[in-house]
């Protein structure tokens, strides 16, 4: 199996036992490069595709990311002992054409060889950490054409830089010569010793022939797969507490010891060990002779109180920053001494909060005999009377379980501002409205913008005022309409029976006040009697007026309605209309012609026919009316008939 990726050179360590088992565990790693893919597990350390996609052009900018001493050729043809970054493109000596391995229409590596100076790629790999296993792929691609008799193969060394032997090395079989471009693979995984220099890989000419070889390289790729795997993080515990909580409290002089959580011996063995504390600057410091798995404070201080972590590494990789692992940092707290914080002073109808600043819970009691537990509290929209001492009665465990009191006297100021505004007012149409907030010593913005006490305004909307002073604040809004000067529907003259009560309700808009000329002040009136009645309605932007009569008389139940009429202006039976006995209201009377059409229509029962339309005479004859109404008992009634025009 070794043979099918590839020879393997490595020096034998300890006992068989121990050779074994690390074959075996290079044949898992094997096992996981030999794909050559992106999808390959482990942790990518390089990659080289060679740049450019479909939209660049033929030839590629010199590379930068590995060494060669061999002479790159930005264009035209290569030469012996040179090489370019380019597509597979017609004319270029002759070599067949394709597209590079990529696949997104990219550049190559295209290489004609010297074979007195065989190595053309050299890549260095540092910051290897511990003794690990890389693995190797890259795709190679013969340039010459079908039927050359050129056999070219390529070989793939890695070298430790800091002995210079050679650790892995391995061949590709002869390139295959096609019409295009054929790519092929070559995998190899192979185990690193410690080395602070790390390891140089190298590709190279393996022919033997004087004769040049032509091939193309592209998408190389190194990998860390790490099956001797260094821990990627870790927790750390103080005296045993079976769960960790920020901060951990411990008494003045007690013992601190802080231990690794969930490792097992076997994960820590080989390991070196750093503990650091962190400084005033946020930076964390070493801690002297502190190189063991645990780390104890005998009689712990005030100044112990900090952030304390754990840095761990391989033997010999304990200062490499990209080798070591550091735990997750711990915070201890020693002698906790709380302190009540709080908002106050504040303003009245502002929320007070008060909160310690250490401890596992607090009970707390304050004046009037407030209560409360939490380590924060707040008293909603607090007033004067919350003004006062306040006690926290601290706990504080595991680690130090003991209470300690704390005390705080807080102010609650009385709101000095008083708002003279509104909910909601008017103005009239084309004039203006002036809000005045009061105090003209308070802080004011409007949502305008303006910051006056007073505030002139020429159209509709809400206004909302935010006031400060002496940190205390008051916020409000006006809601702000226009309207017109106030109108009422003319009313008309009426009568009622005697011993009866008509309630009459003028039609009104935007009016804010009413009186009656008998001194009501209300949008109706009852009326029992006959007289003259007026009434005049207002607002800020005016007044009107409307009055009718009332007359009074004894009813029988029906309208009397005359058969006959002439008007011929004699000032006798000249206009037609019912004569009224009772109290009635809803009245309606409608006339009609022979042909059906209205020549009258009136809701006045003051008001008649004259004969005429229209300021046209009517011609002499025979007319039907109609009359509906509402009784005083609240019955609809209709009458009809006839009447006689005569001329």
């Amino acid at each position: 199996m070794l043979g099918e990726f590839g020879n393997l050179t490595m020096k034998p360590r300890g006992s068989m036992k121990h050779c074994l088992f690390h074959i075996l565990f290079i044949l898992l790693a094997l096992q996981g490069a030999a794909q050559c893919s992106d999808n390959d597990p482990g942790q990518v350390v390089y990659k080289e595709t060679f740049g450019g996609n479909f939209s660049t052009g033929n030839f590629g900018s010199a590379p930068t990311a590995f060494n060669t001493s061999y002479t790159f050729k930005s264009s035209g043809s290569i030469a012996v002992g040179e090489f370019g970054i380019r597509k597979a493109r017609p004319n270029i000596n002759n070599w067949v054409e394709g597209a590079d391995h990529t696949g997104n229409g990219g550049f190559m590596m295209m290489v004609r060889s010297n074979t007195a100076n065989p190595v053309f790629f050299e890549k260095d790999i540092s910051n290897n950490c511990t003794i690990q296993t890389q693995a190797i792929c890259f795709w190679y691609a013969s340039l010459n054409a079908k039927g050359s008799a050129r056999e070219v193969q390529i070989k793939l060394t890695v070298t430790d830089l800091n002995t210079n032997q050679v650790i892995a090395s391995q061949e590709t079989p002869v390139l295959k010569n096609e019409d295009s471009l054929v790519w092929s693979n070559l995998s190899m995984a192979y185990q690193i010793p410690v080395s602070p220099k790390g390891v140089r890989v190298s590709l190279s000419l393996s022919s033997t022939t004087p004769v040049p070889d032509d091939f193309a390289i592209d998408d190389i790729r190194i990998v860390n797969t790490n099956a001797l795997s260094i821990i990627s993080s870790f927790f750390l515990n103080i005296n045993n507490a079976p769960i960790y909580t920020y901060p951990f409290y411990v008494c003045r002089d007690a013992q601190a010891a802080f231990t690794i959580k969930d490792l097992s011996p076997a994960q820590m063995q080989g390991k070196m060990f750093q503990w650091q504390r962190l400084k005033e600057d946020f930076t964390y410091e070493d801690i002297p002779g502190a190189n063991q798995p645990s780390y104890v404070i005998s009689t712990a201080q005030r100044d112990d109180s900090r952030f304390y972590q754990l840095r761990m590494a391989d033997s010999g990789n304990i200062y490499n920053a990209s080798c070591y692992t550091i735990s997750y940092p711990i915070g201890l707290r020693v002698d906790p001494q709380p302190v009540i914080v709080s908002n106050g002073p504040i303003c009245e109808g502002q929320d007070l909060e008060l909160s310690i600043t250490e401890g596992t819970t607090a009970y707390w009691i304050g004046p009037n005999g407030y209560t409360n537990t939490g380590n924060r509290i707040r008293i909603p929209k607090a007033t004067p009377a919350a003004s006062g001492k306040y006690i926290a009665q601290t706990v504080f465990s595991p680690g130090c379980s003991q209470t300690v009191d704390t005390s705080l006297v807080v102010t609650v100021n009385p709101n000095p501002i008083q708002l003279k505004l509104p909910t909601d007012t008017a103005f009239c149409k084309g004039k203006t409205l002036l809000l005045n907030a009061g105090d003209p010593l308070v802080n004011y913005k409007w949502s305008t913008g303006d910051t006056l006490n007073r505030l002139l305004v020429s159209k509709e909307g809400v206004y909302d005022l935010y006031a400060y002073k002496d940190g205390c604040y008051k916020q409000t809004s006006v809601n702000v309409s226009s309207i017109d000067a106030p109108t009422i529907k003319a009313l008309n003259d009426t009568s009622i029976c005697l011993g009866d009560s008509l309630t009459m309700i003028p039609e009104t808009q935007f009016a804010t006040s009413f009186k009656w000329n008998n001194g009501l002040q209300k949008p109706q009136i009852k009326i029992g009697k006959s007289g003259f009645y007026q009434l005049q309605v207002s607002n800020l932007c005016g007044a009107a007026n409307a009055s009718f009569k009332v007359e009074t008389g004894t009813c029988f139940g029906e309208l009397l309605i005359p058969n006959a009429f002439t008007p011929n202006r004699d000032g006798l039976n000249d206009i037609f209309k019912p004569s009224l006995n009772f109290s009635i209201r809803q009245y309606r009377m409608n006339i009609y012609n022979r042909w059906g059409t209205i020549v009258f229509s009136s809701n006045n029962m003051r008001k008649g026919w004259d004969g005429m339309v229209n300021r046209l005479e009517q011609p002499a004859g025979t007319y039907i009316w109609q009359v509906t109404y509402v009784n005083k008992d609240n019955q609809k009634k209709e009458q009809q008939g006839t009447v006689l025009l005569i001329r």
